[in-house]
């Protein structure tokens, strides 16, 4: 199974290869959207929305929403003068070197690589994503070996399914 990850600056997705079609699909979320916005928001008692939900902060609570993260993967302060997001990006460094920004929500400073892992979290936890990531890891860890009447593939067992079949 072939599995992509898009984390896009605006949108983001999970695409597989059907195995029936041979085309490539979207996974889709509980309300059949395949598009997850890429924005997090950060709630006051703690905790992250992210995607449809955190997008509908953006007005009401736009110092806790975060969009366009991606943005600011690997970028310094000085690179993002003038940026005008809503939210707080700060320099961390005390010599105003390059050093990587932070964003700031409440009292606490987030990398953009800690936003960008909330929205991936959502990802993985879309319907279907769990069983598509299980047959691919088990997949990988078929090992094939030559014997006198010809290739046979070794089974591995988990706790949930047996993975393998005859190889042919």
């Amino acid at each position: 199974i072939i599995i992509g990850i898009d984390l896009g600056t605006t949108n983001s997705l999970v695409a597989f290869m059907d195995k029936s079609t041979q085309q490539p699909r979207a996974l889709s979320d509980t309300d059949g959207y395949t598009i997850v916005p890429s924005i997090v928001h950060h709630l006051p008692q703690g905790g992250w929305m992210v995607g449809r939900e955190a997008k509908n902060n953006l007005v009401t609570d736009p110092e806790r929403t975060i969009y366009s993260v991606k943005r600011l993967l690997g970028r310094s302060y000085k690179d993002l003068e003038g940026h005008g997001f809503a939210y707080k990006i700060i320099d961390h460094s005390n010599d105003q070197s390059e050093a990587l920004v932070k964003i700031q929500i409440g009292e606490k400073f987030y990398s953009p690589i800690e936003l960008s892992a909330e929205i991936l979290k959502e990802l993985k936890a879309l319907p279907n994503f769990q069983s598509l990531a299980y047959d691919r890891m088990f997949a990988h860890q078929l090992i094939l070996h030559l014997e006198k009447e010809g290739i046979r593939c070794q089974h591995y067992r988990s706790e949930e399914r047996r993975v393998g079949k005859e190889c042919r």
